[in-house]
């Protein structure tokens, strides 16, 4: 293929994987709301089509972010071979980190519509669902290499901030 065509391919990707990422998010923030445990697990059963809706843009964000991989490294080899394998590297990571969240999202799906003999307990059910909501929850952050912080003067006070790292000119202003 030509630069030009993998430049449209990972044009039209970038834009098709921000609107199903953001749609994702949307739809999961309206599937899993609620306060408590039961109250989120009642909701995912309520919202069952937008778990499986969520399931396919969490797959197709996986995707979108294999072919920006592949696209953006067959357009930046030849400028720096070594700096389009990390941008490779680093899609193909984050595409199959997306996927590896899938069975994450059918599980919940499962534990909240689950009847009959096949359901859990009431404790198993909270245990569990507790469990699955820690994890589908952070999946649905942005990934960033800074840790969680409310104020800005929490990166100075844990170290994180630039300006603690040896040599830094600023280190004063922290």
């Amino acid at each position: 293929m030509t630069r030009s065509t993998n430049a449209r391919i990972a044009g039209f990707t970038f834009f098709f994987y921000i609107a199903a990422g953001l749609s994702s998010l949307a739809v999961s923030n309206r599937a899993i709301s609620g306060e408590g445990i039961a109250a989120k697990l009642a909701s995912i059963a309520q919202h069952a089509t937008d778990m499986r809706v969520i399931a396919v843009l969490t797959l197709l964000t996986s995707f979108c972010a294999l072919v920006l991989g592949v696209t953006l490294y067959a357009i930046t080899r030849e400028q720096d071979p070594d700096l389009a394998m990390l941008a490779l590297i680093c899609r193909v990571v984050e595409g199959v980190n997306g996927a590896t969240s899938l069975p994450r999202t059918l599980e919940l799906l499962w534990l909240a519509t689950a009847t009959g003999a096949n359901a859990p307990d009431t404790a198993a059910a909270h245990a569990l669902g507790a469990f699955l909501l820690r994890g589908a929850l952070a999946s649905a952050q942005p990934s960033s290499p800074w840790p969680a912080r409310s104020s800005p003067g929490s990166f100075c006070a844990a170290g994180w901030s630039p300006c603690h790292w040896p040599g830094s000119v600023s280190s004063r202003r922290c």
